[in-house]
This record gives C-alpha cells, structure tokens and sequence, in this order.
C-alpha cells in the first residue's frame, strides 16, 4: 500500500481530480483567455474540461510509469502535451480561431502560435504550474506528502523569494489578456477569475472533508484507466481531428514534417536525458516558514482576482500591459527551452 491510499475513496479521488482540473483550466484557460466562465459552459464543460484533464493525467502517468518527472522532463511531456494544437485545433497550422497567424506561416506553420504554445503556454501554464499547486494542496493536507515529492519538485513549493517573484509575475501579467479580450468588461472577468477560484477551493474542502487528504495517488491511474484514457484521447483526436476546423489541415507536406520532426526530437531528449529521481527523506521536517504558507497562497487567488478587476476598470493599463504579457510569452518560451538545453546538455 501506498502513502495515502486509506484516505482515497471514490468520491475522495473525484474532489482530487476536479482540484486538480480546475487549476488546469484557471492557468491554461482563464489566464489565457480562451475560455470565460467556462463551469457554466457546456461546451466547456463537455470538451475543454475533459481534453486538458485528460491530457494532463496521460503525460502525468507516462511521466511517473518511465520514472521521467522532475520538473525539466515535464518540460519536455508538456512539449508533447502542446502538440495537440497540430491536430485537434489546428493552431498551430492556421494560427488562432477566427484570425490568421500572427506572423503568418513558416514551412506550413504558425511560428509565432507554435513558440508561443510549445515552448511555454502549455508546458508551463497548463501542465508543471497546476501539478506545482496540486502537490502544494497535498503537502498542506498532508506534510506526509512532501516525501512523495521528488527533490526538483520541492524548491518550487517552498517560500523563497524566487518563488515569490514568480506568483508576482503570474499576477502581474496573464491576469490582463482576459480583460483585454473581453472587453474590460469587469463583471465577467471577476466572474471567469472568481468562478474559478471558488471552484478550486471548494474542491479542496471537499477532497478533505471527514478527515480526508489531497492526495498525489488521486493522478495515478491502474492500467484499466490508463487503457480507457487512451481510447478516450483516441476517439477526442479521430472526432475533433475530423470535424473541428477541417478546413485547416494543410495541403503540403512540410507541416507535417515539422510536426513529426518535433516529436522525434522531444522523445529523444526524454529517453536519453531522463532520469529517476530521488524521493528521499531529506528534509522531512518542515518548518513553518519552509514551504509557501497558506496565506501566501490565498493572497495569491484572491490578488488574481483583484489584478484581473483592476485592469478591466482601468482599460489603458490593462491594455498595455496584456500586449506586453502577449508579447513576452514567446520570448519567455525561448529562455526557458534554452536554459533547460543547456542544464541537460
């Protein structure tokens, strides 16, 4: 048995894969304003919810099955994890829905759309940051959990000044691209970030309801899971693939190409530079001042929520400071891609 299995229930392992959910959709979705108020949207609800869950938990699983997680592999399976953008939105082919590539298209594809999403968005925002957060509720609910945490997971979930600049970041900037694209309408923003909030922690009073814990066991699937995941990304792919934007599909080969290229290279940085990483007891004992407190944390979804109402009210600075945020984004998936090539080199 394995640390916290007693504590996992059904129903217990259900409010752990919603947390686990709803901070995917709020640092994927949300912040980039690709969906609003989406737990009230049942296209969201029924297609988006599920495909970045579903996503997650695949290179999630795959990630601890080949014992490749520490944190500069989940880069790499977040990489993977981008690529849906070839094939089910076509994004990454023709650029945003109802607007053409940003910097039009390079060999067949969108280059500014590719850099932005596969070296960053969802390598970062919507895989490493929610399983980061995921792992800090456990912890909170369970120090036990902290030894379940490899040791490059550790330092991002500690109270260090470099983890502090990084939440500021996250406030700062990608509260602003949803006002921008709503319109600064205010009411919706504080609805879309607060929604989302209060669905976070309402999972999380709820997975630790009658003396429950968050647990990391919640992710991990048995085979008979897993092999359902797999039929479910299958059939989201055959569908979505077949139906969604059809007419995006490129005529020409290079893109195609490109698409295949990307995955050989990522899969073998993945097997040649992975490693298991140790699990070990060191620093079993926590202090209070070691790990990000809950009150730093709750000044955190609360600023959220502040940051995003501020810059809908005060539409010059939200719109200067979302261009920013738009133009950043790649530029910071480049340094991020660049120093992990070298760290691993």
């Amino acid at each position: 048995m394995t640390l916290g299995d007693e504590n996992l229930t059904e129903t217990s392992r259900f409010w752990n894969l919603l947390l686990f959910g709803s901070l995917i959709m709020l640092f994927a979705e949300v912040m980039a304003s690709a969906s609003s108020i989406w737990f009230v949207d049942p296209f969201r609800l029924i297609i988006t919810f599920p495909l970045y869950l579903g996503h997650s938990l695949f290179y999630y699983n795959l990630a601890k099955r080949t014992h490749r997680f520490e944190i500069r592999m989940l880069y790499f399976w977040g990489m993977y994890y981008a690529l849906y953008e070839a094939p089910i939105t076509k994004v990454l082919f023709a650029g945003y829905f109802n607007q053409d590539p940003i910097l039009g298209l390079v060999a067949g594809i969108a280059v500014f759309e590719f850099v932005t999403l596969v070296f960053y968005w969802h390598p970062i925002q919507s895989f490493i940051i929610p399983v980061l957060f995921f792992e800090w509720f456990a912890v909170q609910s369970n120090s036990e959990e902290w030894l379940r945490i490899p040791e490059s997971h550790r330092k991002y979930l500690l109270n260090t000044r470099k983890t502090r600049i990084f939440l500021l970041f996250q406030l700062l900037f990608f509260t602003s691209l949803l006002p921008l694209v709503s319109q600064f309408n205010v009411v919706l923003v504080v609805a879309s970030f607060g929604g989302n909030v209060l669905l976070i922690y309402l999972s999380k009073r709820m997975a630790t309801r009658g003396g429950k814990t968050i647990s990391t066991d919640a992710l991990l699937l048995g085979k008979k899971g897993f092999s359902l995941l797999v039929l479910y990304l299958i059939l989201l792919y055959s569908v979505l693939g077949a139906f969604l934007r059809k007419e995006a599909w490129p005529i020409t080969w290079q893109p195609y190409l490109i698409i295949v290229l990307a995955i050989a290279l990522i899969t073998l940085v993945i097997w040649k530079k992975g490693r298991k990483e140790s699990t070990s007891r060191q620093g079993q004992e926590l202090s209070a001042s070691s790990i990000l407190s809950s009150k730093r944390i709750n000044q955190f979804f609360l600023g959220i929520i502040l940051f995003s109402a501020l810059y809908s009210l005060i539409p010059p600075l939200g719109w200067v400071i979302a261009i920013v945020s738009f133009l950043l984004i790649p530029l910071i998936g480049l340094g991020v891609l660049a120093r992990i090539l070298w760290d691993i080199r």
